[in-house]
């Protein structure tokens, strides 16, 4: 975008946080008369008289910063970004101690689509002023822009602090707990038979009503449902018998969480919507928070007995349900047995809170609060003669249509479930102590990226942000691994994110990928390919070192007569098996670590031989005998196989930078890759285009042109076009279509069938790109529009 003030201006209008009061710092205290005669200039626009007055002022006085930010404000306006944070870097030098340079660097970043460079601007800035609200309003648009949700809102509710009641703030904030929310709720999977027994949910309304509600919710953390539908609106709906609610509540790894939930079951309807907004308020964080600290449950038991006083419940239901350590047992018993029969299906309605099911279909608390407003009105469609615009702005859009089982899927999917590996509670059980798992912070994993090579382009560079990709239904080998139950429960799942990692190449047209459906990421030092045996881990170094191709650095085949998890490749969400099913596994969930249990993480695993069905991975750490990392593998009901790390991931894109062809005076680059040849290229509009040519050429093209899939994400570009005997692909503006690639791991040309073409490791692709930036054409911001 380009700015229509004067350079000065400029620069103070994006200090004040576009739109937030400013906060004035010395920098601005004593400004030079050259340059105010350039933003007069400016303001004429005469360009270059405006160049040679801030020229003579840094000239003049090589420490004047506020002359090089002037100065960057004009080089921004023209759209020379690169020279435009040349100056910011230069205004940061000769001002150490002042943040704004660094936050209008960040701005510029981010509005350039650079996020994890923004991300690193706003945080020198605020390590210069931790209370500097232009930083800090930044750097949460920033982390919201990268993907990293708990980040942003962590900095909205400092910079709120500062600035309260800020309408700017508040509504960016919110709308990015609506988006986050939105994405979690497109991946819940629901199962209305994964209901459980009558005795631990609440039922109100009529059987017979058109329309049903399921709402799961945690007792111990019910503050979300603040902003959930109104109790006005569905009371209405249950009042004129058009609505029937169930209301159910789920287990979070706390003590307070079997409690509170006991609690609210026990008092049924009447005692629900009495004890509930005690639990939400000051006072029910107070009763959690002695019961997690002390295991002190008198808080918790007063304000129990007060709501059931409240609404005319029997007293003696406090002590002989409510708190009844038998019926504690048994609610998590049955949670227990309800979740694990359903997760190996892919059903991790459990996993969240809290949960909407309208119909059997989990929506946002906004699409439920259309259903009942559209209940509420007598001369409106009902819910279920919404037309599609009407519903898209209530909801996200529908995922992939779900994929039919083949036989062998379907003959599995009718099996005898599997039993739960609890027996049944004695009577006098105790419900879990303080060793239960604690909730997940919901602060980000700072450690997002699968290669620690990567090269920044511009100045004042940071990691780059994860892609986003469509997360779609995931594909199973039936006949390889058997069902197994979950082991015991883990921390509470953060919000989905978009998934990432390389997916396998599919064995069948088709194919596709299992789904992340965990917030949290595997840790830095965890990832990297891994070997069955220090045989496995020599043979794979060997093929290394002797490597001339991208492919040629990753693990070979595994035999089909070898262990059922032979060499593999981990990176931060996803597993690759390499085997001849291919194998490949997205990450469920993470626990620990903790005092007492390493760190453990669970996969779902997905097939190309029996479409629509899961089973569980589970990778636990083991003590090192050596400086690599070792796991223990668990593979549904498989024996389980130790894995030691052959290599590290970031040591692989090392490996893997050297391998790539640069040629700066083409402004090209070629990616060696065993039949079949990539080749990017810069053109004179400031677009990488890519060529992908077969080594061995078909006699006809395919009728249908191919397309491009990044990490499972297809490539928002036009398809590829047949030329001169390889297909091309426009893959857009040279500086967002570089970062893109530097994200991801595999690059896929598939055909419209979703077989694979012609695949590319992306490994050590940075370097490149970024010795491309340096011949691409600069562009301005208005250019490309």
């Amino acid at each position: 975008m380009i700015l229509r003030g004067p350079a000065l201006a400029w620069a103070r209008q994006f200090a004040a946080g576009a739109g937030l009061a400013c906060l004035a710092s010395g920098l601005w205290a004593q400004t030079d008369d050259r340059v105010a005669a350039a933003e007069a200039a400016e303001t004429r626009l005469d360009f270059r008289a405006a160049y040679e007055l801030l020229g003579q002022a840094i000239r003049s006085d090589p420490a004047a910063a506020q002359a090089y930010i002037a100065r960057a404000g004009l080089h921004e306006k023209l759209g020379r970004t690169a020279l435009a944070l040349a100056d910011l870097a230069r205004a940061g030098a000769a001002a150490p101690d002042d943040p704004q340079a660094y936050v209008l660097a960040g701005q510029i970043l981010r509005r350039h689509g650079a996020p994890r460079q923004a991300i690193a601007a706003f945080d020198e800035a605020l390590a210069r002023n931790p209370d500097h609200l232009p930083a800090l309003a930044g750097r949460a648009g920033a982390n919201a822009d990268a993907g990293l949700a708990g980040a942003a809102l962590a900095d909205y509710a400092r910079a709120l602090a500062l600035a309260p009641g800020d309408a700017t703030l508040t509504a960016e904030r919110e709308a990015l707990r609506t988006a986050q929310n939105a994405r979690r709720v497109a991946q819940i999977s629901y199962d209305p038979a994964a209901l459980m027994a009558p005795e631990f949910r609440i039922e109100e309304g009529v059987a017979q009503a058109p329309h049903h509600l399921v709402i799961i919710e945690a007792g111990s953390d019910l503050a979300p449902l603040s902003r959930g539908p109104q109790e006005a609106a569905l009371a209405a709906a249950l009042e004129a018998g058009r609505l029937r609610v169930t209301r159910m509540f789920t287990y979070t790894g706390q003590d307070a969480a079997i409690w509170a939930n006991l609690a609210l079951i026990c008092g049924g309807a009447e005692g629900y919507h009495a004890l509930h907004p005690q639990l939400a308020g000051e006072a029910g964080r107070f009763a959690i928070a002695a019961i997690d600290k002390a295991g002190d449950l008198a808080p918790l038991r007063a304000l129990v007995s007060e709501a059931y006083v409240k609404a005319g419940l029997p007293g003696d239901l406090v002590e002989t349900c409510a708190f009844s350590r038998v019926r504690a047992v048994r609610y998590l018993a049955n949670w227990s047995e309800t979740r694990d029969g359903f997760a190996w299906k892919g059903v991790d309605v459990y996993d969240h809170w809290p949960v909407y099911v309208w119909d059997d279909t989990p929506r946002t608390a906004e699409a439920v609060a259309a259903q009942l407003a559209a209940l509420a009105t007598p001369d409106a469609a009902p819910p279920e003669q919404m037309t599609p615009a009407t519903m898209a702005q209530v909801e996200p859009a529908p995922g992939p249509a779900p994929v039919v089982a083949d036989d062998a899927a379907a003959r599995l999917e009718r099996a005898p479930q599997p039993e739960p590996d609890q027996p049944e509670p004695a009577a006098d059980a105790q419900p879990p102590g303080a060793d239960s798992p604690p909730p997940d912070a919901q602060a980000p994993d700072p450690q997002v990226q699968d290669e620690t090579d990567r090269q920044a382009t511009l100045p004042l560079d940071a990691d780059q942000p994860e892609p986003a990709a469509d997360t779609a239904p995931a594909l199973v080998d039936a006949t390889e691994f058997a069902p197994a139950t979950s082991p015991r429960p883990i921390s509470r799942p953060l919000p989905t994110s978009p998934p990432e990692g390389p997916p396998p190449s599919p064995a069948v047209p088709g194919a596709l990928l299992a789904p992340v459906t965990a917030q949290e990421r595997v840790p830095g030092e965890l990832r990297g390919v891994y070997g069955a045996s220090l045989v496995e881990c020599i043979a794979f170094t060997d093929r290394v070192a002797g490597a001339e191709t991208l492919d040629g650095l990753l693990p070979g085949l595994n035999p089909l007569d070898g262990p059922v998890i032979g060499t593999v490749l981990l990176t931060s969400r996803r597993m690759q098996l390499f085997n001849a099913t291919g194998t490949e596994c997205g990450l469920s969930a993470i626990s620990g670590p903790a005092d007492d249990a390493p760190w453990q993480g669970e996969l779902a695993c997905a097939n190309a031989l029996a479409p629509g069905i899961l089973a569980p991975l589970t990778l636990t750490r083991l003590p090192a005998d050596g400086p690599a990392p070792r796991l223990l593998a668990t593979l549904g009901s498989a024996e389980p196989v130790e894995l030691v790390q052959c290599r590290p991931l970031g040591r692989l894109g090392r490996d893997a930078a050297p391998l790539w062809h640069l040629d700066t005076q083409a402004c090209a680059a070629r990616a060696p890759v065993r039949d079949t040849q990539f080749l990017f290229r810069v053109n004179a509009d400031g677009h990488l285009v890519l060529r992908v040519r077969p080594t061995a050429e078909p006699a006809a093209p395919p009728a249908l042109p191919p397309r491009l899939v990044l990490d499972a994400s297809p490539w928002p570009a036009a398809p590829g076009a047949w030329q001169d005997g390889a297909w091309q692909f426009d893959l857009g503006r040279f500086a967002e279509a570089s970062n893109r690639l530097s994200l991801g791991l595999f690059l896929e040309v598939q055909d419209q069938a979703r077989a694979v073409l012609a695949r590319l490791p992306l490994l050590g692709s940075s370097a490149s790109m970024s010795g491309l930036a340096g011949c691409a054409p600069q562009q301005a911001p208005d250019a490309a529009r």
